[in-house]
């Protein structure tokens, strides 16, 4: 036992884990960054900071965001985040502070939050979602950034029904699926 036996069997404040994070190096040090990162990942290290279960959590586990496009994200979506730890989802939100993010970006094997991996974690979880919050989910997935085909939605149980209730986006005749006319949009029909 030394000096640090004490420090070292505490659990860190994550503000203090980003402060220590190093982010930006200079000549033959400029690497080390990245290194730190990668082999974080490498480890399987407990090091991300979860704050919807108020536990660390694997880099292989961690949906990252910026915490400035955090910050924009809406209320709604920001709540079904939220949801996807009570539903058991494998996947966890992590805001990654501003100074630390191009450190992760530009290393390969991380997971950051955007249209397809949402997408992927609600396939695997299908959490209990109020209709404000699976709005928020659509409009997410659908919006600029997702801006990709809506078969994105296909195997989501996120559909708003007039009824109450989230239905499940499938393709047009998959047996079994009920047909739901609910715009007049051809392509809408096509989900």
């Amino acid at each position: 036992a030394g000096p640090w036996d004490t420090v070292l069997r505490s659990v860190c404040d994550p503000a203090e884990f980003w402060a220590c994070l190093p982010c930006a190096a200079v000549g033959p040090l400029e690497v080390l960054p990245g290194h730190v990162v990668a082999e974080l990942f490498r480890r399987s290290a407990a090091v991300l900071w979860d704050e919807g279960r108020m536990q660390y959590c694997t880099p292989k586990v961690a949906l990252l965001c910026a915490a400035p496009e955090y910050q924009r994200l809406s209320p709604g979506l920001r709540s079904a985040l939220q949801q996807l730890h009570v539903a058991g989802c494998r996947r966890n939100v992590v805001e990654v502070p501003d100074r630390a993010a191009p450190v992760f970006e530009a290393t390969k094997g991380l997971a950051w939050l955007g249209p397809q991996t949402l997408a992927a974690a609600l396939r695997s979880t299908a959490p209990c979602l109020s209709t404000e919050e699976a709005d928020a989910v659509v409009a997410y997935l659908l919006g600029p950034q997702g801006g990709g085909p809506m078969t994105v939605l296909h195997g989501l149980q996120i559909c708003p029904l007039l009824g109450g209730g989230l239905g499940r986006f499938e393709k047009a005749g998959a047996p079994g699926a009920p047909e739901l006319w609910w715009a007049e949009d051809a392509e809408l029909r096509d989900l």
